[in-house]
C-alpha cells in the first residue's frame, strides 16, 4: 500500500467510512473521486450507479447506504437502497403444513332445536415462493385446504387458491404487491364454485411486526346445484401487530375487513363453507391477543365481531335483513416443543349469529387441535 493510500485509510477510518482493501495499481477513478469527498451525495451516486451496471450489487448497497448516513432523504440513494436489496435477496420457497382435528356442536348452523354435532380431520398445504428476475421480486403464494366430516358428508369440503404478482418498493420499509388470484373448491362431492380476480396489497414490518392491507377483487362462479348464483365479491382486509402492551414479548393482532358481496341467492339450504351468500355489506373485525407464559407457550384470548346489511327482505316481516356474528374464543400454543419449527396450537370458538330471518340464527361451539409445521 502507497503512503498516499495509507493517508487516505487513516482519514476515512477516522470518519467511520469503511475502506476497502487497495489492489497494487491504479485507483479507479470513481472510487478516487470519492475518496476525495466521501461525503458528496452527487459523487457517490455516480460510483453507486457504475457498480450498479458492472454487477456488483453490494458494492453498490454499501455505497447507497453511506449516502444516507449523511443525507438520509436523498431520493436517489432511497431508490437505490431499495433496489439493491431486493437483487441481493435470495430465492426461497417456504412450505407451511397443518393437520389437525375439530369438533363442533352445530357445524351446520341449524337454529336450535334441531342441531346435529360433528368432528373432521383437516389438512392445510401453503407454499410461498419469492425470487428475483433481474432487479424485479416476484411472489406466489399456492394453498390447497380439505376437510373430511365423521357423519355429515354433505359438509367434506376440498379447495386450491393460488395469487401470483410482482413486489415494488414504495419506501424503504413498505412494498406494494398488485396480483393475479384464482380459486376452486369442491363441496359434497362435486363442484362447488370457481373464481378469478385481482388483489393490490401494502405491506411492511412496523414497530417489528408485519402490518399489511389487501384490496381482493373475484368473480365467483357456483355450480347450479347451490343456492348460491354468480357474482362480485370485494374484500378489503388487514393485517396488525403490535407488541409491547403488557409484557415486551406480548402481541396484539387486529384483523379489520370490509366486505361487498354481490353473490346474489336461489332458494334451498344454505350449507356453511366459511362465506356468507347474498348481496350484503360486511365491516367487523378479529382481535387476537398472545401472551408468552414461557418461551415455548404462547395463550391468550380473541374474539370476532361482524355486521352485515343486506339488501334483500327477509321473508317474515319485510324488513331487510340484518345479521350480528359474534365469535369469542381462546388459543393455546406450544412453539418448537418436539422440534424446531414444529408447533401445536388448540383452540376454541364460541359462535353467536343473531339475524331478523330466523332461519339464520345460530349457536356453535368448536374446538380444534393442529400440528403446524414450517420447511
Amino acid at each position: 500500500m502507497t503512503r498516499l493510500a495509507a493517508l487516505l485509510a487513516g482519514t476515512l477510518l477516522l470518519t467511520g467510512i469503511a475502506v476497502p482493501a487497495f489492489a497494487e495499481g491504479p485507483i479507479d477513478s470513481g472510487y478516487g473521486a470519492v475518496l476525495a469527498d466521501p461525503t458528496d451525495p452527487m459523487i457517490n451516486n455516480a460510483y453507486a450507479a457504475r457498480a450498479e451496471a458492472r454487477g456488483e450489487y453490494r458494492k453498490a448497497l454499501a455505497t447507497y447506504e453511506r449516502i444516507l448516513v449523511h443525507h438520509p432523504d436523498n431520493a436517489e440513494a432511497i431508490s437505490g437502497l431499495m433496489r439493491m436489496r431486493r437483487r441481493l435477496q435470495p430465492s426461497s420457497t417456504q412450505v407451511f403444513l397443518e393437520l389437525g382435528g375439530a369438533y363442533q356442536s352445530n357445524p351446520r348452523q341449524f337454529p336450535s332445536p334441531g342441531e346435529t354435532d360433528d368432528g373432521n380431520a383437516f389438512s392445510v398445504i401453503r407454499i410461498l415462493d419469492e425470487r428475483s428476475f433481474g432487479s424485479q421480486r416476484w411472489r406466489t403464494m399456492i394453498e390447497g385446504s380439505g376437510e373430511i366430516f365423521g357423519d355429515l358428508d354433505v359438509l367434506d369440503n376440498f379447495a386450491l387458491s393460488a395469487d401470483t404478482g410482482p413486489l415494488f418498493d414504495l419506501t424503504p420499509t413498505i412494498a406494494v404487491r398488485p396480483a393475479l388470484v384464482g380459486g376452486y373448491a369442491f363441496l359434497d362431492g362435486g363442484s362447488f364454485f370457481g373464481e378469478v380476480g385481482a388483489s393490490l396489497g401494502f405491506e411492511g414490518y412496523l414497530q417489528g411486526a408485519l402490518q399489511s392491507i389487501e384490496i381482493r377483487a373475484t368473480w365467483r362462479d357456483y355450480a347450479d346445484r347451490w343456492v348460491s348464483d354468480d357474482g362480485a365479491v370485494i374484500d378489503v382486509r388487514g393485517h396488525f401487530g403490535y407488541g409491547g402492551l403488557i409484557d415486551d414479548a406480548d402481541a396484539i393482532i387486529v384483523k379489520p375487513r370490509l366486505r361487498w358481496s354481490g353473490v346474489d341467492t336461489r332458494p334451498g339450504v344454505v350449507i356453511p363453507s366459511g362465506f356468507e351468500p347474498g348481496r350484503y355489506f360486511e365491516a367487523g373485525t378479529k382481535l387476537e391477543y398472545y401472551y408468552p407464559f414461557a418461551e415455548w407457550l404462547l395463550a391468550g384470548p380473541n374474539v370476532g365481531l361482524f355486521q352485515r346489511w343486506f339488501d334483500k327482505p327477509v321473508t317474515v316481516g319485510g324488513a331487510d335483513r340484518r345479521d350480528t356474528y359474534l365469535a369469542p374464543g381462546g388459543s393455546v400454543i406450544l412453539r418448537d416443543l418436539v422440534a424446531e419449527n414444529v408447533d401445536f396450537r388448540f383452540d376454541y370458538r364460541y359462535e353467536m349469529q343473531d339475524s331478523n330471518d330466523p332461519t339464520r340464527d345460530f349457536d356453535n361451539h368448536a374446538v380444534a387441535g393442529r400440528i403446524l409445521a414450517r420447511f
